[in-house]
């Protein structure tokens, strides 16, 4: 389901001179002021695409096309927790886990550089020390919990149905990251000026 603008499966695009009528749900607009206030991202996002996954389900390792979307995309996870993968072009792989209700912001290099993925899978391995991995009280409270949190055993969760909202602002102009390598907007830029 989409607002704001449609997200374009085929070319992970999407059209910025077709926006949908009625824009995003005035439901989310409250939470996407705080964002920027509290600088999460620096512009309220006005394309939502909302994804239903069932039980194993995975997504592919990608990164967002930089000439789609501005820099910080949000992604709100409803129903169940799951581990996303973060990988980094130099072979570093770093899970992550995302509580149900938690809110996942992807800025800079982890927005235009690192791939981000769900493995397709039942269950999830949860570590204590992995990114997002909620801390009992006791361990929060002292520094001798902090220092024995390493010998807790890992945890394996059951994956259930999980809802993902990911807000976007819509890219107007063509991408100037600092990724050029991996930016299709500055690729497509190199191309052009040597085929000139």
């Amino acid at each position: 389901m989409h607002y704001g603008y449609e997200f374009l499966y085929a070319s992970s695009n999407v059209d910025p001179d077709s926006p949908l009528p009625g824009g995003l749900p005035s439901v989310c607009i409250p939470m996407l002021r705080r964002a920027v206030d509290s600088k999460l991202v620096s512009q309220i996002p006005d394309q939502l695409t909302v994804n239903e996954y069932p039980p194993g389900a995975g997504i592919p390792p990608h990164v967002d096309t930089h000439s789609a979307f501005a820099d910080g995309i949000m992604s709100l996870s409803l129903g169940s927790s799951v581990v996303m993968e973060f990988r980094h072009p130099d072979g570093r792989r770093v899970p992550v886990f995302l509580q149900r209700r938690s809110l996942l912001v992807m800025t800079g290099e982890s927005r235009y550089l690192w791939t981000h993925g769900i493995a397709t899978r039942k269950t999830d391995v949860v570590k204590p020390g992995m990114p997002g991995f909620p801390s009992p009280p006791a361990v929060r409270a002292t520094s001798t919990a902090l220092s024995s949190a390493g010998t807790r055993a890992a945890t394996v969760l059951p994956r259930g149905t999980r809802v993902s909202l990911t807000f976007r602002k819509v890219q107007r102009s063509p991408c100037s990251c600092c990724y050029p390598l991996q930016c299709d907007s500055q690729d497509f830029m190199a191309a052009k000026i040597r085929n000139t």
